[in-house]
């Protein structure tokens, strides 16, 4: 009794707000009897009531026996669905022992059209997809409240977490069915701490602006992004608070601390040929505050007499003529011990030269170079023939391996081409003709808890005239040494049996898996070969071992122990990953 009453003030108080209405007015006088039918019909008297309505009856069916309290239960059940905006029901005694139910039901609309607004960073017809109330279905009120959610949560998935639904309503005249979104527009970005840096070297590089939608992922970025440009020694956790310019929109707010940059290096450094030099730096990386830099570099390598040096000049515009096009010069004048093509000797080589590049495409996982250089090659001992160099250099790279000295997945590629003298028949660059073509490739999977499968491989090939010139050993390719086939010297290391070519094949094949947050273990194996010519599988090297990695605030510093069937053991200290 106690909920059936309660179940009848509820039906009284929906007949107060929505005009409910049941007649007779004491419909329990038919309880116990059968229920001969029940009929539901529109406003206007026709039986087209929808399905979903029509489930709704829990209850009242044909052939089962009237109750009040099941009249009433149904009646609550049409009213909470969302689907019906009034319900009237009439009894009527059809029989001795029957009774007829009629329901008459004004319905929601059938909704034509699903509206978001105001959306600009996320995709109507994706947040809609999801929805309870979609195009073709009858408005369902109840289930509004789910679709905000829904609404609020791709936005919020996606990084935007100021995104709202700050308002719902349905157009009659149009049956449309309107959700208003309010995203979270940014109205300043403020920077505090600067004195001498140009803010706008800030906000070019950040992919947040004023008039953008907030988004967290992109904000975590941009973070990385100011950390990374050097400029600053603290980067503080921006402060997202409600802005004082513009209400309902917001303000980010970063806390900076300048740091100097200009800098003096004076230290020991490894080459790729597994050989050391003492340098010496000078770093301008913002001498004009227009985020331009200038570098200058002089090294000579340790070995038994100081007859191989280098000097370079760098420049760096990272956006040339506003847009965000990177550009760089360098010049240099280095003389080196190199290999001779073809023989068992080397010579020191005097190079001298220039290039300049821009990076049209520098997108954060893809990069296009072009570029062109000039370079004068000279025997310094004169029984070698000298020879020019004017060439066009194509680099084409694509890489989503987020961290390089620790990576678990992804992949890099890149081709690079360097055509000289003759550009593809269309224009005469002079010196000395050649084509120098270079494939790499790079993939990551990690297995297991602590462990990442890395695969690289190279491919290389140099095509110039036969007897044109005398090539020396930086023109040509090789293999071998801590950055390359380990198991095997690097070329410098002997000229008579170093591994080079005009054609070059590289497999490296590394598991690496972590003992310590700071310490790695790898097992690797490589195989390949240079050659200026033809190859065979024979011809093929192939070395193995196993090495430590010490992950250092700075590069990892790697300790390789390699062994092939020419070198028992060969032990390689080298900075960074080996791809």
């Amino acid at each position: 009794m106690q909920t059936l009453f309660f179940r009848i003030l509820f039906v009284l108080l929906l007949s107060f707000l929505f005009g409910v209405t049941v007649t007779p007015e004491d419909p329990a006088v038919y309880n116990h009897l059968i229920i001969n039918k029940v009929v539901f019909t529109s406003e206007e008297g026709v039986e087209n009531i929808s399905p979903e309505i029509t489930e709704l009856m829990r209850f009242l069916k044909k052939e089962e026996r009237f109750y009040y309290d099941y009249l009433i239960s149904d009646i609550s059940n049409l009213l909470k669905s969302g689907l019906v905006k009034d319900v009237t029901a009439r009894v009527r005694k059809t029989g001795e022992q029957e009774v007829s139910v009629f329901f008459t039901i004004i319905s929601n609309p059938t909704i034509e059209k699903v509206q978001i607004s105001n959306v600009s960073v996320m995709d109507g017809a994706y947040l809609s997809a999801s929805m309870n109330n979609i195009a073709g279905t009858v408005l369902d009120n109840a289930k509004i409240k789910d679709d905000v959610q829904i609404i609020e949560s791709k936005y919020h998935d996606a990084g935007y977490v100021l995104a709202r639904v700050s308002n719902v309503f349905f157009i009659d005249q149009y049956s449309t069915l309107i959700f208003n979104v309010e995203e979270g527009e940014i109205a300043r970005i403020v920077l505090t701490g600067l004195d001498n840096l140009n803010r706008e070297l800030v906000y070019r590089e950040m992919s947040l602006a004023p008039g953008s939608v907030l988004n967290m992922n992109q904000l975590r970025d941009d973070r990385l992004v100011m950390m990374k440009l050097g400029y600053f020694s603290k980067v503080s956790v921006p402060n997202v608070v409600p802005s004082s310019v513009a209400p309902g929109k917001v303000d980010v707010v970063y806390d900076l601390s300048e740091s100097k940059i200009n800098n003096l290096q004076i230290g020991l450094e490894q080459l790729p040929s597994n050989l050391y030099s003492l340098t010496f730096g000078i770093r301008f990386p913002n001498f004009r505050n227009q985020g331009d830099g200038i570098y200058l570099k002089a090294q000579t390598l340790i070995r038994g007499s100081l007859e191989d040096y280098s000097y370079f000049f760098k420049y760096n515009e990272p956006w040339l003529f506003g847009s965000k096009i990177p550009f760089n010069l360098v010049l240099w004048h280095q003389v080196n011990k190199e290999n001779i093509l073809g023989t068992s000797s080397s010579v020191s080589v005097r190079r001298r030269g220039w290039e300049a590049n821009i990076q049209p495409i520098n997108f954060e996982d893809r990069k296009l170079l072009l570029g062109y250089t000039q370079e004068d090659v000279a025997d310094i001992t004169t029984t070698r023939n000298p020879y020019y160099k004017s060439a066009v250099r194509f680099a084409f790279i694509q890489n989503n391996i987020n961290n390089i000295n620790h990576p678990l997945k992804g992949t890099m590629h890149s081709l690079e081409i360097e055509k000289g003298n003759n550009l593809f028949g269309v224009l005469d660059l002079g010196g000395i003709p050649y084509a120098k073509y270079e494939f790499k490739y790079s993939i990551f999977q990690d297995l297991l808890d602590y462990g990442v499968l890395g695969i690289h491989a190279e491919l290389g090939y140099l095509d110039s005239p036969d007897g044109a010139i005398l090539l020396f050993e930086q023109d040509m390719f090789s293999v071998g040494g801590p950055y390359s086939l380990r198991g095997y010297k690097d070329a410098y290391a002997n000229p008579a049996t170093a591994i080079s070519g005009t054609k070059k094949v590289l497999l490296n094949i590394e598991y690496r898996t972590l003992l310590l947050s700071w310490l790695q273990f790898a097992v690797f194996t490589d195989w390949g070969y240079a050659s200026s010519h033809s190859m065979s599988l024979s011809d093929f090297k192939w070395g193995g071992g196993f090495g430590l990695r010490f992950f250092t605030p700075l590069v990892p510093v790697r300790l390789d122990f390699g062994y092939s069937e020419k070198e028992s053991l060969i032990f390689y200290f080298a900075l960074g990953q080996m791809f």
